[in-house]
């Protein structure tokens, strides 16, 4: 998108930037990895972890994800530039961000205690955990 020119010069150094950035690489990959990680788990450790925090863990990071990413496509949209000094008139949506960035960070704790606690106390995993029961 970036590549077309009449694009290019309206948001350049913005915020728009750094959002589509984000929603590509941190969708697309860490949160690939999270599933990969909770879905693995019990072949690799042989152990159960809590599925209802796994799932709690999901919808932190999902919903901060989003809270976080796209009032920055809001603000690129506006022309405020990704630097480090922010213009007065869009703190709002820059403080909306950083809260989105809180839960995400309580999304990647709880899935943090979710896997601890399934090394240390979760239930011996069957052979084939993936094994439909009928």
């Amino acid at each position: 998108m970036l590549a077309a020119l009449a694009a290019d010069v309206h948001f350049h150094d913005t915020y728009f930037v750094v959002a589509h950035f984000h929603y590509v690489m941190v969708g697309g990959t860490l949160m690939a990895l999270m599933a990969g990680i909770t879905t693995g788990f019990r072949k690799c450790s042989v152990k159960c972890i809590a599925k209802a925090g796994a799932r709690l863990s999901f919808i932190f990071t999902f919903i901060g994800f989003n809270v976080t990413f796209f009032p920055q496509f809001i603000l690129g949209a506006n022309v405020c530039p990704s630097v480090c000094d922010y213009i007065p008139a869009f703190a709002d949506l820059n403080k909306i961000s950083t809260m989105g960035s809180w839960l995400i960070a309580v999304g990647f704790l709880i899935s943090l205690y979710v896997i601890v606690t399934g090394l240390l106390h979760g239930a011996k995993a069957p052979a084939n955990p993936w094994a439909q029961k009928h």
